[in-house]
């Protein structure tokens, strides 16, 4: 267990080194505006097959440099960037079928950058707008995270609000 946040982000910093290497295969859309991408192997979790390395962003924006230099900034829409689904999708094709050279973490601003073997560059940009926590209605805080990813075998890191990093347990896959 990873007990403070000096440890945590060296292992998140360690852990976006594995994803060198590894192949975008999929992009789609989750619950509530939730980019999902999935990289490596397939496998099957909860009867889908899903990638052994997903990368979630949570309604956060980012920028998309594509190799030719152009770039797609979800900024340039609204704060609601994801009603916007096929617009952004058709920008984020230019991710599928590559490999990544690098992943790095910004640890000023918690975001990350994805870098493929093409110089596509895919930059989650958290800003002060998405540290909202909100109060549910049964009182709990509900903090959105950023973005999160689930390792093979193991557990799921999320950076959210307020530069928040957490390690969660491993989730059970199904094999």
């Amino acid at each position: 267990m990873v007990s403070n946040k000096l440890q945590i982000v060296a292992e998140t910093k360690a852990t976006l080194l594995r994803l060198e290497g590894l192949k975008c295969w999929n992009i789609s859309w989750g619950y509530g505006g939730t980019l999902h991408f999935d990289f490596g192997e397939k496998v099957m979790f909860s009867g889908k097959e899903i990638g052994e390395w997903w990368f979630n962003v949570d309604a956060t924006h980012f920028t998309l440099t594509k190799a030719d230099g152009s770039v797609f900034d979800t900024r340039d829409l609204d704060d609601h960037f994801y009603r916007y689904k096929a617009q952004v999708h058709e920008h984020l094709t230019a991710l599928l079928d590559k490999v990544i050279s690098k992943a790095i973490l910004d640890e000023t601003t918690h975001g990350v950058s994805i870098i493929m073997t093409d110089s596509t560059a895919f930059v989650v940009i958290p800003t002060g707008e998405d540290d909202e926590i909100t109060t549910m209605d049964d009182g709990e805080l509900f903090e959105l995270p950023y973005w999160g990813l689930f390792m093979p075998g193991k557990s799921m890191i999320q950076v959210g609000p307020l530069g928040k990093y957490r390690i969660n347990p491993p989730i059970k896959r199904d094999d």
